[in-house]
């Protein structure tokens, strides 16, 4: 499948259109290299440039869209997350667009007190955002994991224009911070977020204005002489999935050849061959005829889903549908770390195997979280399942009294009615031989000494155990008891402490590995 792209206009404050085929040898060059030599061959002299403009050119600090603007067409603005922008784009291709990006932009101050003498464009002509798109911004998001991060490069008339620097969005406004000193703790300094333009999505295309300039952007991969292009991301959580779909991968050759084109479903199926069509006006359609699992087989099942997109390359996907956004934005090595860390021992790794054992882990894993959570849908048994992991949370009010770590009445019902179910799972023959380990975990809130909280989390834990025993005596090579303390403790949506929902039991399987 081949997608093809169309020349894109740039709206100038002076009323002048700019035809812009979209990014770059030199922007590659700029974004691996930041190299000033480079960047010199764009420097301006702004005198001619604004008296071009000032006719129409609009005061410095006005003219912004307004706030009440829609980033993206049926999405709340407070919905909006930082890392909407996340890609690479770019809005010149070659000397002869920068020098008409140049021509027709306004200028103004350079934010740096390094460049007392410094004027640049209003808008940018490129930006890289997200923690994948360089190994600078790999580090950058490691040693400051609390701001986002993005390099910007601006037109210039002296040094810079290329720069590094933390970001925020709020609604429709962007926000940079270039008075951050990377090299100092975040907690160390005051940030200012003073540079702000407004934005919003067309299509694929991303818009900035500021100070009445406008210039529209389109993803690095989808300029006119892209040589390939491609996409990969999951879902954080299965609950987020969109119309089951957890993960989409497509890689497309520059003669348009599909490299690779999968979809990763709930339940561990996956599409087989599905059809990818990433429309010029950011709608996405995704295909399949058949479905297959590994210990399943492949079952007929005809899917046709269509969206809008925004692509974020090496940062994922975003898919908006019915006034939701769905983030595919989650790496492969994340999903298995939080998927597969849940399910292996503590001195095991999902690096430790191959690709195809990795596949069928992750099969088993899914397979039998869903079949768990499929046994307790049908009852009322009131437990939290993790809809990725697996893992299952008990309320210890349930369970225990206040400060106590003898199981009540109550607690023993529950645990009855909850083994019946859990057991005729973790025991029934398709899951013989699969499960190295279960371990009930005895959790605290904060209230307290660590060491009290501790003794009191795994005299819990062994309670619980000592119970299913008697009941379940053929869990007894499985099950181990941990005592957590207020080490995992749940937050609500304010960081707030939730001390009842910190309060719990949880069970966790191990796969067996060997």
């Amino acid at each position: 499948m081949k997608i093809t792209t169309t020349k894109k206009t740039v709206k100038t404050a002076n009323k002048l259109t700019l035809t812009i085929t979209i990014a770059v040898i030199v922007a590659a060059t700029l974004a691996l290299t930041g190299c000033d030599a480079i960047s010199s061959l764009f420097n301006r002299d702004p005198n001619q440039n604004n008296q071009n403009n000032q006719n129409n050119q609009s005061p410095v600090d006005t003219k912004l869209l307004d706030i009440n603007h829609p980033v993206i067409e049926g999405i709340s603005n407070d919905e909006i997350p930082d890392s909407i922008i996340w890609g690479w784009y770019t809005a010149i291709d070659n000397l002869s667009d920068m020098e008409a990006f140049s021509e027709n932009m306004i200028y103004e101050p350079f934010p740096l007190s390094n460049y007392p003498d410094n004027q640049k464009s209003s808008l940018p002509y490129w930006i890289l955002a997200g923690p994948r798109e360089s190994v600078g911004a790999r580090q950058l998001y490691n040693e400051h994991p609390q701001l986002s991060w993005m390099t910007i490069a601006f037109n210039t008339t002296e040094s810079g224009g290329y720069d590094q620097v933390p970001y925020k969005i709020e609604g429709n406004r962007l926000y940079i911070a270039y008075n951050f000193d990377p090299n100092k703790p975040a907690d160390e300094q005051e940030i200012d977020w003073g540079y702000e333009m407004s934005f919003y999505f067309e299509g694929r295309d991303l818009v900035l204005t500021r100070n009445g300039a406008e210039v529209r952007m389109i993803p690095y991969d989808f300029r006119e002489e892209s040589t390939s292009r491609g996409v990969s991301g999951w879902v954080s959580d299965d609950e987020n999935a969109y119309n089951g779909v957890i993960s989409v991968t497509y890689r497309e050759n520059e003669d348009g050849s599909v490299l690779r084109s999968e979809i990763d479903l709930t339940g561990g199926w996956r599409a087989l061959d599905p059809v990818f069509n990433f429309a010029d006006d950011g709608t996405l359609t995704m295909s399949w005829e058949e479905e297959f699992a590994n210990s399943r087989g492949v079952i007929d099942k005809k899917v046709s889903l269509s969206c809008r997109y925004i692509w974020s390359r090496d940062n994922g996907l975003i898919l908006i549908d019915d006034g939701q956004l769905y983030l595919f934005q989650t790496s492969t090595e994340e999903r298995r770390g939080k998927l597969l860390g849940e399910a292996l021992g503590d001195n095991v790794s999902y690096e430790d195997f191959t690709e195809a054992q990795l596949q069928r882990l992750i099969e088993m894993q899914q397979n039998l979280q869903q079949d768990i959570q499929s046994a307790f849908d049908d009852t009322e048994i009131e437990v939290e399942i993790d809809p990725t992991t697996g893992l299952i949370a008990m309320d210890a009010a349930i369970l225990f009294g206040v400060g106590e770590f003898a199981l009540s009445s109550e607690g023993m019902s529950y645990l009855d009615e909850f083994l019946d179910v859990y057991a005729g799972v973790i025991l029934s023959d398709a899951y013989k031989g699969s499960i190295a380990e279960i371990i009930v975990e005895g959790h605290t809130d904060s209230v307290g000494s660590y060491e009290i909280n501790l003794t009191l989390s795994e005299n819990r834990a062994q309670s619980v155990l000592d119970y299913c025993l008697t009941r379940q005596p053929a869990l007894a090579d499985l099950m181990t008891v941990r005592g957590m303390s207020y080490d995992n403790l749940i937050y609500d949506e304010n960081g707030v402490e939730d001390r009842a929902a910190s309060r719990r039991v949880v069970f966790r399987f191990i796969l067996q590995t060997g």
